[in-house]
């Protein structure tokens, strides 16, 4: 089975200010081995242009490493900003962490 990685962002808004934090974490990820990767925005209320880029660029790393990259507890706002840029179908997305990990599980 895959070593499974969960990031969580700190903040409500997913933004540039978590560009260097989340592809800090995506590096010490993938060279500790991990490739099952999700990020869970389950509190995330609001992600704008910059946040999306930032998803993408870490969904693209960890696929190019062989990994599998996920969303987690796509909140509202955050869902519209997929929808309407049509980068919906460019991610994985499940409703929680648990449902990620049950997933990955079945999958080994």
């Amino acid at each position: 089975m895959p070593r499974m990685e969960i990031y969580q962002p700190l903040t409500r808004l997913l933004s540039a200010a978590d560009t260097e934090p989340l592809e800090s974490w995506i590096t010490r990820t993938l060279y500790k081995g991990g490739r099952a990767i999700a990020v869970d925005l389950t509190n995330v209320m609001f992600m704008d242009s910059q946040g999306l880029g930032i998803l993408l660029s870490a969904q693209k790393r960890v696929q190019q490493a062989g990994g599998v990259f996920a969303l987690c507890g796509v909140q509202e706002q955050a869902q519209m900003v997929l929808d309407m840029t049509n980068t919906n179908t460019l991610f994985t997305t499940y409703d929680s962490v648990d449902a990620f990990e049950r997933s990955i599980a079945q999958s080994a």
